[in-house]
């Protein structure tokens, strides 16, 4: 196995789509939500090597890691994952994973990509405004600015959608959505 870890490392992008085209035929997949997270894994030992590397890690340790990233569908199965070294940042990985994705879903599918706060950084945001795709970002409402919180507490300007598995989601109007933008681009 150990000796395999070179070619599964130079083929990953294709081995993952042959995964996920696969498994589409046997199970279906919903691809119309895309959850991304990244994440980090600590290494017992003092000093990088190249790939375990020094760099910010979620339970503050010294220890060298390798930072991961992973893409799963709507139901939670995994689409896609990439290791890095320790040293890249969380939001480096996420553009470069989605092109890999490129071309596995049909032309025409409306994909919503959704994650945390750590990873809204301007480029993610750009880069997943265009092209038929959405951007939902979690985070806090307590770490917005003033003018963000008193938005998102308005009672006013909220709708409810209903599906036809009688699921609900609460999301702004278009017109609370362009005032935003105006106020805080």
């Amino acid at each position: 196995v150990y000796r395999a870890l070179g070619v599964l490392e130079e083929e990953g992008s294709y081995i993952q789509q042959r995964m996920f085209r696969n498994t589409s035929r046997v199970r279906g997949r919903d691809t119309t939500v895309l959850y991304y997270d990244g994440t980090n894994v600590f290494y017992e030992c003092m000093c990088g090597d190249g790939f375990r590397e020094n760099g910010p890690s979620k339970e503050n340790r010294p220890n060298p890691i390798t930072q991961i990233g992973m893409f799963t569908d709507r139901d939670g199965m995994p689409l896609a994952v990439k290791v890095c070294s320790g040293n890249t940042a969380e939001t480096s990985m996420m553009i470069p994973l989605e092109e890999d994705m490129e071309g596995w879903f049909e032309e025409d599918s409306n994909v919503v990509y959704c994650t945390d706060a750590g990873l809204a950084s301007y480029a993610i945001r750009d880069h997943n405004s265009m092209a038929g795709r959405d951007f939902i970002c979690v985070q806090p409402i307590r770490k917005l600015a003033k003018g963000l919180q008193e938005w998102c507490m308005e009672k006013k300007g909220w709708r409810r959608k209903f599906s036809p598995e009688e699921e609900s989601e609460k999301s702004r109007t278009a017109e609370g959505r362009a005032e935003l933008a105006r106020e805080y681009d």
